[in-house]
């Protein structure tokens, strides 16, 4: 029968075949050294199943040497429950109610079966293979990686014989499920959580078993970050390695307290050494050779060094983080307190596990793992407690420190701190490790209290003087006191808290925070100051000794109240909106408390003021620019204000001392609407009032009651720095209220200007100026108007026209204004050509004049020799190029744009009104004083440059029409008929025929060129002047252009559609007629036909067409050739053109001098169509000098008519013969033409010639870029020819194409065998070679190998005990190989019965019969390529639980 399962036999060594074993010489025989397996496995069977993913019961039986023995169990381990626990839930969940409520589910199934098993599903890949799962691990964001926590229960049931000896067989079971079939009876072993009973069926005995279990949380994952991303690394992909850790933590035993856990390492599957942690770490660890450690160094290099650096990312990066959410969930299942605690890190077995415990308290110290009473119970991380954190010793301190310290403890609870309190052990070790573990000390406790912010544990005065006292502790025996710097905790006299500065007088009082200790009388004075002055009859009077003692106050900010603090603190007497203003709004306040309540307590203050300081002559400068209590009047209710004193004050008194003199009520009203204070003088105390009046005004704090004080005061209510724009931006809105007055205040500051007050200073001239009480024009409307006169304010010329005069001039009513404003405001009358040339002709547009206009200007003309005489030439110049006189059209233009029409040279221009001045500029007297402006009296260059410009601006504006665009056509082309006369030509430049005239140089350089007619022959010289006329005529956009029909059955040159249509355009970008078929594409063409040869020669239009015009012409003649070709005429032209256009090319384009432009028309004509070939147009890669006939229409050849501009055509790229990439390229565009179809017979057979053709180039040519070649099929389709077989063998490809026709595609049958392999086709022989293929055997290991690996394993071992117990790990390595292939039943057995030799399965194994260890893998069946990798040595080194291996890739690794 088929047995769907792998059963393997491993023999042990008896004495024949130990002495003939190449691999070791060790035998086990009957002695102690099964018991010390066995035994050895025992103390850690339940550790064994902790991070198992399948096998989940393990059971130890042993069977005795009679026929009638059975087996019978020793012990046994199962996991009960594995129950997941949530991240989230109520705090102080506790183990029990988690169990309560899945009670159900436990010993009844487990119904987290996929979630601990998540892990393993994400890792299998069933087909993949290994690097799509590192591709999937590397692509997988770590918050997406697999996770698992659970609560599991493990059972260990133990047999009550306290001591036995193993000397038969040994049964031990590992299944999955709770009852587990006997191999010798068939009978079965049940096994209860409670009690294990041992039955069997020819045995009454009943065993009774202890039970104990065990209750560990267990968390697992995949690692991201560096270890996710040294696992993808394709340099390491070889070393399988996979960033899986877990933490397991005991939590309880049966129920109880669990004895102090011993932390042990595991790599799946329990490693011999310990941690010295307080859980068990898991990891897939590089292990050592002899696989108890995990590999560690600090020398090594290789991969040594790769595996060390694994193992360290692995702790740090993965283990670590898993330890700190370990303890995130135990704490709703354990709950605060030295449970807890215990979980945390404290001693570790080795620098590699340190590792651990500094990475876990780096974590650690930002997750909320740390209990504080705050807000009835909250778990907190250490960068939230008290900022940086804070942490209160709890134990090891007396009564009455205990009492201080909780008291302290309510005061921070109050104050919103997480307190932590923490056993010594673990702040020593977060200290150790850099956390932030801060203890409450007198100096952390005065650092808290010194940050800003309400302190609610202050709101009891007993508590703030409790804090002050503790925290001066340590501050009284060196008398540090600075450290109290910044506490709220000092007493005041209101009944309030004050905070404890430096000490310092300087500044401001309530912005530094002084405080003083005063009299009884001092604070009857300074009432409503008392928040400044410190309480000093506390009840404690350590605290009051401490604020009166001069060691306090040497380093605070108390002090005694001497005269210079009262000045201090009288400005916390006014209201804190006053603060920073230098005036407030006053009047008596209802409310005593805030000062200054009333006029009286004014009064009485500059009394005491003057009384305290009767022997100080300037008594007023302790208050200078300090508190507002100068009294003054403002606006036009006269409204109270005060202001802080301060030098040059915007304050006039209304009198001088001891006089009875003032300044008068109206203009004291004046001065109020426009912002200047009048003194209050009535609030000053009358025994006093004089003075303080004289020494307000002796010290300059108030202006004199004059008009050049008053000008002062206006001028000092602005910053002193304000620019004279903003000065009068902000004098006229003072200004703009006053509506009556404007004159009173001009005269009487005028009256000012007599006596001492006449020579002002220059800021105050300034001022006065922009004072808006001044009259100035409005233009033609007469009404006085205001303003300021700043900047430059004129008085007008006399008989001046006020349409003309704006508010720049100032109306002056009399004589004595006119005296007034030259004198003393420094204002000049303007001279009455500066009038004109600044005032009138602005006003003068291009539009039509108005009368005052044209009177101005008429009489202007009039007067203008008279005024030409006293201006100068400058002058007269810059009138000459305003735009003054309007021509016959009514536009205004410049005079020397216009031509006199009284003159005969200017006849041909006559019809052109635009020339000429309006009809009433056109006497004799205005035409003379327009000559001098220059009026044309003949065409001259400037002339003829005005008139083209004229054109050019009729084209081009911007708001032109269809008849300015007629219009600039007219005029362009009058102008190209008048400068096509060449006696015109000579008589505009100055020429002289007949007469050759030397170039005169200057310096060396040449002043007069001469050009040549082409008709007459005449020497023309050319001097600088008329070659700039010329070099600037040919810019100006004047001649018209033609234009051609766009209809395409018409006859035309081709012409760019992008191009602007334009009307007219600048002589240099233009061509004549005769050359429109060689350049219309890209140049405008005249209108007109030329016939002056000069003028062709000085435009450059008889020059020779540039080649890269050329080549854009061939281009579009190449284009309209397939659109007009049946135009009638149209060939004819063409074949003219290009005709001409090759013969240009030929004699322009190799021109050495001309190689940039030479380069331009290869990149222009490269890869396009320019070639003519009689009906067409070809590319220069499609065209040769030789070529097959059959190629066209891909391939052509230079027809014989054009062989004569060979040399350009070579330089152009066009090629002697076609080259092999030429029949590539053609092969591959067929392939693409046919898209997979069959070609036409033409088309087969131009395909089979181009084969031909490149089988018959050179062997070096034709070798390159064979994999872009096509050749034609049987059925005539194309295919790449390198995908092709040519027919070798017909006997055979018959038989073989029917049976798979879909995967052979034969060369079609006119390519040759040699011609199909040349082109890159293989051979039908060589095509069936590459389907056969070929047997693996299986290897075997080398004895060497095997020896060697026995010596590492057990090489340490000092005898043959120590090598049993290492031996021990053998039976886990067989567990490892069950988890590794996720088998779901396995037995193994401790044989020590010998079999007779007929049941050998092979007569080999005769000699392997004896005692040995048998393992059964159930349902699975082990292939071929896994026995390979299982029977190597490597793979036993590098296994899947405690190395590498089969658990990464669904077991096949």
């Amino acid at each position: 029968d088929f047995f769907p399962g792998t059963l393997f036999r491993f023999p042990f060594r008896n004495d024949v075949t130990a002495s003939q074993s190449e691999i070791s010489k060790v035998q086990v025989t009957q002695d102690d050294a099964v018991d010390l397996l066995i035994e050895g496995l025992r103390t850690n069977l339940s550790k064994v199943l902790l991070f198992l993913r399948n096998v989940k019961k393990i059971e130890m039986h042993y069977e005795g040497e009679a026929e009638s023995d059975v087996p019978e169990l020793l012990y046994s381990a199962e996991v009960c429950s594995r129950v997941k626990v949530a991240s989230e839930g109520y705090t102080n969940y506790g183990v029990q109610q988690i169990k309560k409520n899945l009670y159900p589910y436990v010993g009844g199934g487990i119904p987290s079966e996929n979630e601990w098993n998540s892990i393993s599903n994400f890792i299998s890949v069933s087909t993949a293979g290994k690097d799509s799962f590192y591709s999937k691990l590397l692509s997988t964001p770590e918050s997406k990686l697999p996770k698992t926590q659970h609560l599991v229960c493990i059972a260990f049931h133990e047999k009550e014989r306290p001591n036995y000896c193993i000397q038969e067989r040994l049964l031990v079971t590992a299944t999955l499920n709770e009852r587990i079939p006997s191999i010798s009876d068939g009978n079965s072993v049940k096994i209860t959580p409670a009690s294990v009973t041992c039955e069997a069926s020819n045995s009454s005995r009943k065993t009774e078993f202890q039970s104990t279990t065990d209750e560990f949380l267990v968390v697992t994952s995949l690692g991201g970050g560096r270890p996710q991303i040294m696992a993808c690394n394709p340099k390491f992909r070889h070393m399988k390695l996979l960033p899986w850790g877990g933490v397991a933590a005991h939590l309880s035993r049966n129920g109880s307290m669990t004895p102090k856990c011993k932390g042990a390492a595991f790599c799946f599957l329990p490693l011999p050494s310990e941690t010295g942690l307080p859980v068990h770490i898991n990891g897939y660890f590089e292990l050592s050779s002899n696989r108890r450690d995990i590999w560690i160094g600090e020398d090594l290099t290789g991969e040594g060094k790769i595996r060390c650096e694994w193992n360290n990312l692995l702790l740090s990066d993965v283990i670590a983080p898993l330890y700190v959410n370990l303890l995130l969930l135990a704490r709703r299942l354990v709950g605060p307190g030295d449970k807890f605690h215990a979980l945390f890190p404290i001693d570790s077995s080795s620098d590699v596990w340190r590792l651990v415990v500094k990475e876990f308290y780096r974590v650690a110290e930002r997750r909320p793992l740390f209990y504080s009473k705050l807000n009835s119970g909250q778990w907190v991380v250490l960068d939230g407690a008290v900022g940086h954190g804070a942490v209160i010793v709890e134990e090891g301190a007396s009564e009455s420190m205990k009492i201080i310290m909780h008291r302290l403890c309510d005061a921070l609870i109050r104050e919103g701190i997480a307190t932590v309190m923490l056993p010594r052990s673990i702040i020593d070790h977060l200290k150790r490790e850099g956390c932030n573990a801060i203890e409450a000390t007198p100096s952390w406790i005065r650092s808290w209290f010194k940050h800003p912010g309400p302190h609610p544990s202050l709101r009891e005065k007993a508590d703030a003087l409790f804090l002050l006292k503790l925290c001066t502790n340590d501050l009284h025996e060196e008398k540090k006191y600075s450290e109290l710097v910044g506490l709220p905790f000092l007493p005041l006299c209101d009944g309030n808290l004050g905070v404890i500065n430096p000490g310092t007088l300087e500044g401001d009082v309530q912005s530094l925070s002084m405080f003083f200790v005063c009299s009884n009388m001092e604070r009857e004075l300074l009432c409503g100051a008392s928040r400044f002055l410190v309480n000093v009859w506390t009840d404690d009077d350590d605290i009051n000794n401490l604020l009166m003692s001069k060691e306090f106050h040497l380093s605070t900010n108390v002090s005694n109240l001497d005269r210079a603090s009262f000045v201090l603190l009288l400005g916390t007497l006014f209201p804190e909106e006053w603060a920073d203003l230098p005036e407030v709004r006053w009047d008596n306040y209802k409310n005593l408390e805030i000062l200054p309540h009333s006029r009286k307590w004014i009064s009485k203050l500059w009394h005491y003021i003057v009384s305290t300081s009767e022997h100080d002559q300037n008594f007023i400068e302790p208050f200078f620019n300090s508190w507002h209590i100068l009294p003054a009047f403002v606006g036009d209710n006269e409204e109270r204000t005060l202001l802080k004193i301060s030098d040059d004050m915007a304050v006039v008194s209304p009198r001088k001392p001891f006089s009875i003199d003032a300044i008068s009520g109206n203009i004291i009203r004046i001065l109020n609407l426009i912002g200047v204070r009048v003194l209050d003088v009535d609030s000053f105390p009358v025994e006093c009032r004089e003075q303080i009046l004289k020494t307000l005004l002796r010290n300059n704090y108030v202006q004199q009651p004059t008009g050049k004080g008053v000008v002062r005061a206006i001028l000092n209510t602005f910053p002193p720095d304000i620019e004279t724009g903003d000065l009068i931006r902000r004098i006229s809105i003072r200004f703009r209220n006053l509506v009556d007055g404007k004159d009173n205040l001009r005269l009487f500051l005028a009256s000012s200007t007599n006596g001492a007050d006449a020579d002002l200073e220059p800021n105050l001239v300034c001022t006065m100026r922009a004072l808006p009480i001044f009259k100035v024009y409005s233009g033609n409307s007469g009404a006085d108007e205001y303003s300021d006169i700043v900047g430059e304010v004129f008085l007008p010329p006399h008989d001046s026209d006020i349409y003309f005069l704006n508010n720049k001039f100032v109306k002056a009513d009399s004589r004595e204004d006119e005296i007034f404003f030259k004198d003393a405001l420094k204002i000049k009358q303007m001279d009455k050509y500066e009038y004109f040339e600044k005032h009138v002709f602005p006003t003068f547009s291009r539009t039509e004049l108005n009368a005052n206009q044209e009177a101005a200007l008429l009489g202007f003309l009039e007067n203008f020799v008279q005024l030409s005489k006293s201006a100068g030439k400058e002058w007269t110049n810059r009138v000459a190029e305003k735009v003054l006189v309007p021509n016959m059209n009514g536009q205004n233009t410049k005079v020397n744009q216009l031509f006199d029409p009284t003159s005969p040279s200017v006849s041909p221009f006559l019809g052109e009104t635009m020339l000429f001045p309006h009809k009433l500029f056109c006497q004799e007297d205005t035409l003379a004083s327009l000559r001098i402006l220059g009026l044309q009296t003949k065409p001259t260059p400037s002339g003829v440059l005005l008139t083209a410009m004229r054109v050019q601006s009729l084209a081009i504006s911007e708001n032109k029409t269809k008849a300015h665009e007629l219009e600039a056509q007219k005029l362009g082309a009058s102008l190209l008929r008048y400068l096509d006369d060449e006696r015109n030509l000579q008589e505009l430049v100055g020429w002289r025929t007949n007469q050759a005239i030397d170039s005169e140089t200057e310096n060396g350089i040449s002043t007069v060129e001469a050009d040549r007619s082409s008709s007459s022959g005449l020497l023309l010289p050319l001097d600088s002047a008329a070659k700039d006329f010329f070099e600037g005529l040919k810019l100006i956009r004047w001649v018209p252009v033609e234009t051609f029909h766009q209809k395409a059955d018409k006859l035309r040159p081709p012409i760019d559609p992008r191009r602007e249509i334009v009307c007219v355009s600048p002589p240099n970008a233009m061509r004549l007629k005769e050359d429109a078929w060689l350049c219309s594409y890209t140049t405008d063409i005249v209108s007109l036909h030329v016939r002056s040869d000069l003028l062709k020669t000085l435009f450059g239009w008889d020059s020779v067409v540039s080649p890269l015009t050329i080549a854009s012409q061939l281009l579009a003649l190449a284009e309209s050739f397939y659109e007009m070709k049946n135009v009638k005429g149209f060939r004819q032209h063409l074949g003219a053109a290009v005709l001409r256009c090759y013969e240009i090319l030929d004699s322009e384009f190799l021109d050495n001098s001309r190689q940039d432009e030479n380069k331009r028309v290869a990149s222009l004509l490269k890869n396009k169509e320019w070639i003519w070939f009689g009906d067409g147009f070809a590319r220069a890669d499609q065209v040769a000098f030789e070529a097959p006939d059959n190629a066209r229409p891909y391939l052509f050849s230079i027809s014989s008519d054009l062989l004569c501009f060979s040399t350009l055509f070579k330089a152009l790229g066009v090629k002697e013969r076609f080259l092999a990439s030429d029949y590539i390229n053609l092969s591959a565009l067929l392939s693409s033409e046919l898209a997979g179809k069959s070609g036409t017979p033409a088309q087969v057979e131009l395909a089979v010639v181009l084969a031909q053709l490149l089988d018959r180039l050179p062997l070096g040519e034709r070798t390159t870029d064979l994999e872009n070649m096509f050749l034609p099929a049987k059925d005539g389709s194309m295919h790449r020819a390198t995908n092709m077989i040519f027919d070798d063998a017909p006997w055979l490809s018959s038989i073989v194409s029917s049976r798979s026709a879909s995967k052979l595609t034969f060369v079609h049958p006119d390519i040759g065998h040699g011609v199909a392999l040349s082109c890159g086709a293989k051979s039908f022989r060589e095509a069936m070679t590459a389907f056969q293929n070929g047997m693996t055997s299986l290897p075997c290991p080398k004895a060497g190998a095997l020896s060697q690996l026995f010596a590492d394993r057990t090489g340490y071992a000092k005898g043959s005990r120590e090598a049993s117990v290492e031996d021990s790990r053998a039976i886990l390595d067989l567990l490892e190989l069950a988890e590794m292939k996720r088998t779901k039943r396995i037995t193994v057995i401790f044989d020590h019965r010998s079999y007779k030799c007929e049941s050998l399965i092979h007569p080999m194994l005769a000699k392997a019969q004896g005692p040995s260890i048998s393992v059964c893998f159930h349902d699975t069946i082990i292939d071929e390529d896994s026995l390979v990798k299982l029977s190597s040595p490597s793979r036993y080194l590098t296994s899947s639980i405690s190395g590498e291996g089969g658990c990464v890739l669904d077991g096949q690794g």
